[in-house]
C-alpha cells in the first residue's frame, strides 16, 4: 500500500515537474531570441594575452560594448594598414 502511494506521488511530482519545464517553450523561440539579441546582455569570454593557455583573463561586456570594441579593433587594423610609415 505504501509502495503503491509513493509510486503514485512519484508520478504526480514527475508530471508537475514537466509541465512547469513545458510553460517557457510554450512561449515560443520568440522569448528566447529576444534574449538573444538583446544588446544589453551580458556575454563573458577568455582573452588569452600570452603564447599559453594558463594565461588568461575574462572579460565581461554587454552585446553591444563587444560589437564596439570589434568596431574600434578593425578600425584600428585599417589605419595600421593603410598609413604609409613616416608620414605621421
Amino acid at each position: 500500500m505504501i509502495g503503491r502511494l509513493s509510486v503514485g506521488l512519484g508520478m504526480i511530482a514527475l508530471v508537475a515537474g514537466a509541465a512547469a519545464l513545458a510553460e517557457p517553450a510554450a512561449q515560443g523561440d520568440n522569448a528566447l531570441k529576444a534574449r538573444k539579441d538583446d544588446p544589453n546582455r551580458m556575454v563573458c569570454r577568455n582573452l588569452y594575452e600570452g603564447a599559453t593557455r594558463l594565461d588568461r583573463r575574462r572579460a565581461c561586456h554587454t552585446v553591444a560594448e563587444w560589437a564596439d570594441l570589434r568596431r574600434q579593433t578593425r578600425a584600428t587594423i585599417d589605419h595600421i594598414q593603410t598609413t604609409r610609415p613616416g608620414s605621421y
